[in-house]
């Protein structure tokens, strides 16, 4: 059999809880990967799950990861000057973890000197790694689309919304069995709609559709969630009615009852349609600000885009929005309310609602609203100042030899530097980006480089500073931009916190990933453990 074949029979067999980790530890999804590094995957987490997937302690090392975490997001030190067993100071981590094992049974079981050799989560390698698999996690959080629905959050309808569908999918994916319950109805609406010619069959049509929580930390979490939460809609509220109305009962039964009328309401299908066409509009945006610099000037072109989209929207999509809103309503049976009866508030008294109708309410203070909170956020991060600032600083680039050079674009930025560049200065500026390019483009050393700093170190390597000293001024003053920034003026001040005197030999990465947590603690506090803990599972062996 080959591996192709054999690793597609492999992920088939695994619960549905199964391919969603085996997915999270591909970076995408697991059958898309090549073979060999499929087989790879698979070893390593079969050795790591040796080490750390033992049912007994798995408590004790989600609550040791949690301590590891909480201590480098309070900026304290781990160690302390003597850890021997009979210290009465052995440090920050071995004191609370002892306190911890005092107080939980399970911990004390498989913790400390109960621990395995190879699993005492004492080891400082181990302890940096865990770190740093918490700040690759926080950097992978995209801040716009955060900031996109965080903003539209305040819209208190959409701010519901949002918590309604977090509390759905909590519920329906609370067990494997909802999974595949939610699986299967899935697979029987697909059978119906191909059989009334509503989907078209074919090699990768119609594949299994899975809804996950829409981590807080995730630019295309929310989006997502979205798109699969309005595709299977009808099976979402089959899985509810199941559980609001099964005679054995559970502990979800209430809140299953609740979120069957909020689902089956005009106003949260409203906000369904509503959310996933705009963040849909700034999807491919987030995409872009995701990548490396190479993608600023696409990125820059995709910003202008979305706001002319989301006005064009604003101005002339009400009707087809509204349009589709009313056919899915009519497919699941919701109630749609006239548009020119008076607005009834469910959340205020009819003695403190506003005397409107509902096509105003609806029209102006909901849709238009919440798309105005969109671009006002835009705006303001991307005005015109930045964002040719952006596309100028964009121009310096080596990538695919100098390929963005662009010699109006520098001269540009050079002038948003007027007390650094004269109009002299401007003048012999003009002159060396011709020589500049020519000798860049045809010198092999300069080749291959990464990024805007490995540019002004080679120049200064090959004494070509000299050579174009305003071009070399141009460079530097990209480089200390980022300075002037309120994240890197607060990065300093928390290096005085994090590299103290119990730390001051921290090496840069260790250092890099203790200031990442800890400026970001809004960020890191909204990640799940979990895809923290998978990370740290498929680094390296140990």
């Amino acid at each position: 059999m080959k591996d192709e074949t054999l690793l597609t029979c492999f992920y088939d067999g695994l619960t549905n809880l199964e391919r969603d980790m085996l997915d999270a530890a591909s970076g995408g999804s697991f059958v898309d990967k090549e073979p060999t590094a499929g087989m790879t995957l698979i070893e390593n987490r079969a050795l790591n799950q040796q080490q750390y997937g033992s049912s007994n302690t798995t408590h004790t090392h989600e609550k040791v990861h949690e301590l590891i975490l909480r201590l480098n997001w309070k900026g304290l030190a781990f160690r302390g000057h003597d850890e021997s067993d009979n210290s009465s100071n052995q440090g920050n981590f071995l004191e609370l973890l002892q306190f911890l094992a005092d107080h939980d049974e399970e911990v004390r079981a498989f913790a400390l000197k109960n621990a395995p050799e190879n699993l005492k989560m004492t080891s400082p390698m181990i302890q940096k790694d865990i770190v740093h698999a918490a700040a690759v996690e926080t950097t992978n959080a995209h801040q716009l689309q955060l900031a996109l629905v965080a903003v539209v959050k305040k819209h208190s309808i959409v701010g519901a919304f949002f918590t309604s569908v977090g509390h759905v999918v909590n519920i329906v994916g609370a067990s494997s069995k909802r999974h595949d319950i939610l699986r299967e109805k899935q697979s029987l609406k697909v059978v119906q709609a191909l059989k009334v010619g509503e989907l078209s069959s074919g090699r990768g049509l119609n594949q299994d559709i899975e809804i996950k929580r829409s981590a807080d930390t995730r630019w295309i979490s929310h989006y997502g969630t979205l798109i699969n939460f309005t595709a299977m809609f009808s099976p979402i509220i089959d899985v509810l009615d199941e559980i609001a109305f099964d005679k054995v009962g559970s502990d979800q039964k209430h809140d299953a009852f609740i979120s069957l009328g909020l689902l089956q309401s005009f106003d949260f299908i409203f906000s369904l349609h509503l959310m996933r066409i705009v963040l849909g509009i700034s999807h491919e945006l987030s995409q872009a600000l995701q990548k490396d610099d190479q993608d600023i000037v696409n990125a820059m072109d995709l910003m202008k885009i979305c706001k002319r989209k989301l006005q064009d929207i604003r101005d002339n999509g009400w009707d087809s929005s509204l349009e589709q809103v009313v056919v899915f309503c009519g497919k699941e049976n919701i109630m749609v309310p006239n548009m020119s009866d008076q607005h009834l508030c469910k959340w205020k008294s009819k003695r403190k609602s506003p005397e409107i109708i509902n096509l105003h309410y609806y029209r102006f203070d909901f849709f238009c609203a919440v798309i105005d909170l969109q671009l006002q956020e835009l705006n303001n991060r991307f005005n015109e100042v930045n964002t040719e600032l952006l596309l100028c600083l964009a121009c310096l680039r080596q990538n695919h030899s100098f390929y963005a050079f662009n010699k109006q674009r520098l001269m540009r930025l050079a002038q948003f530097y007027p007390d650094d560049f004269s109009t002299s200065d401007l003048l012999v500026l003009q002159s060396q980006l011709d020589i500049y390019i020519y000798d860049m483009q045809s010198n092999t050393k300069f080749q291959d480089l990464q990024g805007i700093s490995s540019l002004a170190q080679k120049l200064v390597e090959t004494g070509k500073h000299k050579t174009y000293p305003f071009v070399y001024l141009l460079i530097t003053l990209a480089l200390v931009l980022p300075v002037a920034t309120a994240i890197v003026e607060r990065a300093f001040s928390a290096m005085n916190i994090i590299q103290n005197r119990m730390r001051n030999r921290m090496g840069d990465q260790w250092l890099n990933d203790s200031l990442t947590v800890y400026l970001e603690k809004d960020i890191f506090n909204a990640i799940d453990n979990e895809p923290i803990i998978q990370r740290f599972q498929n680094m390296a062996r140990r």
